[in-house]
């Protein structure tokens, strides 16, 4: 009688091993993927202040961001009359037309005024109207692999246009 049971007692454990297959074999060839992507976007960390005196625009970009991350800023005019573009700290215009303030900008901090003085044409009056626009951009610090900082313009951080004139 013993001898009979060898195969229910084999036919049993078979039938106990094959239950747990198929959870074995789904954990061993599942497999999942993902596509797209979601950006994500950090609040606008850059402000541009200006002040206008004297046919003389005063411009300051300001890093009022609370992220601890310090940007790079430029600038670009755009005017209906000739001008005069100056300031510590900016150089410009490069062949793209825009002057690149050329430190880092830390949280808190702003950059060093760029001043755009407008030359009038002989015979104008302080009422003729004249526009003066001035679009800047930022863009967070990046680092080469020495560590060096650097600014990456395809990666926008904030960008924004201020208009003045009379």
């Amino acid at each position: 009688m013993k001898r009979s049971l060898i195969p229910l007692a084999a036919l049993g454990a078979a039938t106990v091993l094959s239950a747990s297959i198929a959870p074995a074999w789904a954990y061993f060839t599942d497999t999942s993927s993902a596509t797209g992507g979601i950006r994500i976007y950090v609040e606008p960390t850059t402000t541009i202040e200006e002040t206008y005196g004297e046919r003389t625009k005063h411009v300051v970009v300001k890093n009022i961001g609370n992220n601890n991350v310090s940007v790079y800023a430029r600038a670009r005019v755009y005017a209906s009359e000739a001008v005069d573009i100056s300031g510590s700290g900016w150089s410009g215009p490069d062949s793209d037309g825009w002057y690149y303030f050329d430190d880092p900008v830390e949280c808190g901090k702003a950059t060093n005024e760029l001043t755009v003085k407008l030359t009038f044409p002989e015979g104008a009056i302080e009422d003729d109207p004249y526009n003066v626009v001035v679009i800047y951009e930022s863009t967070p610090v990046q680092y080469h692999e020495d560590g060096t900082p650097y600014a990456d313009w395809d990666y926008i951080l904030d960008n924004g246009t201020a208009e003045g004139g009379n």
